[in-house]
C-alpha cells in the first residue's frame, strides 16, 4: 500500500475522488434513470438488472470473506462494510463493457476498459481498499458480464412463459432470503438491502409498464421536462420514505429494501405512466406479444 500512497498529492486527489463517483449509487440512480427515460427503456433495463445483481452478489462474497478495510486513518473518503472483493470494482467490471457492448461500436471499449481501471485505481489511491480487493472485484464482474449476457439470451422466452404471481416469486423469495440471512455487507453498508429492493422494483415494475403502458421516450423540451421532475420525484422519495420509516422503527434492512423498492418502481413504471398521462411521452403501438416484459437481445442496439 506505501507505493500507492507515494502516488498521492493533491492535484490527482479530485481525479480519483470523480472517477470513483463513477462507482457511486447516485451516480448510477441519476444516468440510467435519465437514459431509462430518455434514451432507451431496454438498454438501461437490462444494465440496472446487471448492476443490481452483481451488487447482490458482491455483499454476499463480502459477507463470506469479511475482509477489514485499509486503517482508517488512510482513507480519503468514507467506506462503510467490508473490503473484498471491493463492490465499486466489481460493479465496474460488469456495466461498463455491458454499456459498451449495447452501444454497438468499437471505439467505445477503449474509454470502458479506461474507466473499470480508473474506478478501480482510485479505490485503493483513496485508501478503502487493498490492490488485491479491486484486482478480484474486476475480474469477477467481467465473468458477471459474459455469464449474464449469455443468459440475457434464453431470458425473455423463460420469462415470458411465467405467470405474474411465478414472477414475483422467481423475483422476490431470493432477495428477501438474501436479506434475511445476510442483512449486511459490513457494519453501516445497506448495498445488500438497496440493490435486492431496487431489483425487486425496476423487475416488476417494468414488467408492469410493458404490459399496460410501452412509453416512447419524449422529444424536444419534454424531455427536460420528464428529466427534472423525475428526478426530483426520485430524490424526494429517497429522502422522505427514509424519515418515514426511520419514524415507524422498521428494520433497517427491511426499510432500506422498501425505499428503493419504491423508488424503481417509480422509475420503472409510475413515472413513465404519469409522463403518459401528462402529454409527455407517447406509447408504443401494441402487437401480440404486449404480455410480458420482453428484454430483446437479439443483438446489441444503439444508445441513441
Amino acid at each position: 500500500m506505501d507505493w500507492v500512497f507515494g502516488w498521492r498529492h493533491d492535484a490527482l486527489t479530485p481525479l480519483f475522488r470523480g472517477l470513483t463517483a463513477l462507482g457511486d449509487a447516485t451516480f448510477f440512480l441519476v444516468v440510467f434513470t435519465l437514459g431509462y427515460w430518455l434514451l432507451d427503456r431496454l438498454v438501461f433495463l437490462r444494465v440496472s438488472v446487471v448492476l443490481m445483481i452483481t451488487a447482490l452478489f458482491n455483499s454476499l462474497l463480502k459477507g463470506v470473506f469479511q475482509a477489514p478495510r485499509p486503517d482508517i486513518s488512510l482513507r480519503l473518503v468514507d467506506a462503510p462494510g467490508w473490503s473484498f472483493p471491493s463492490a465499486h470494482a466489481m460493479i465496474a467490471g460488469a456495466i461498463w463493457p455491458w454499456l459498451a457492448r449495447e452501444g454497438k461500436r468499437g471505439w467505445l471499449w477503449p474509454p470502458a476498459v479506461l474507466i473499470v481501471l480508473g474506478i478501480a485505481t482510485s479505490r485503493v489511491y483513496l485508501g478503502v481498499h487493498y490492490p488485491h480487493d479491486v484486482a478480484v472485484g474486476v475480474l469477477i464482474g467481467a465473468s458477471m458480464f459474459l455469464g449474464l449476457w449469455w443468459l440475457a439470451d434464453p431470458a425473455p422466452d423463460v420469462w415470458t412463459e411465467l405467470r405474474w404471481l411465478q414472477k414475483v416469486a422467481l423475483v422476490v423469495v431470493p432477495v428477501t432470503s438474501l436479506l434475511w440471512v445476510l442483512p449486511s455487507a459490513g457494519d453501516g453498508d445497506e448495498s445488500v438491502a438497496a440493490a435486492g429492493g431496487a431489483l425487486i422494483g425496476i423487475v416488476l415494475g417494468a414488467d408492469w409498464e410493458r404490459r399496460h403502458v410501452r412509453f416512447l421516450p419524449p422529444v424536444g423540451w419534454r424531455k427536460l421536462a420528464v428529466g427534472l421532475v423525475g428526478l426530483t420525484v426520485i430524490f424526494a422519495l429517497r429522502a422522505s420514505l427514509k424519515a418515514l420509516f426511520g419514524e415507524i422503527d422498521l428494520d433497517p434492512a427491511f426499510a432500506t429494501a422498501l425505499r428503493y423498492a419504491a423508488i424503481t418502481l417509480f422509475l420503472a413504471a409510475l413515472g413513465p405512466w404519469l409522463f403518459v398521462r401528462f402529454g409527455w411521452c407517447g406509447t408504443e403501438a401494441r402487437g401480440e406479444d404486449d404480455a410480458s416484459l420482453h428484454l430483446e437481445t437479439d443483438g446489441p442496439r444503439e444508445l441513441a
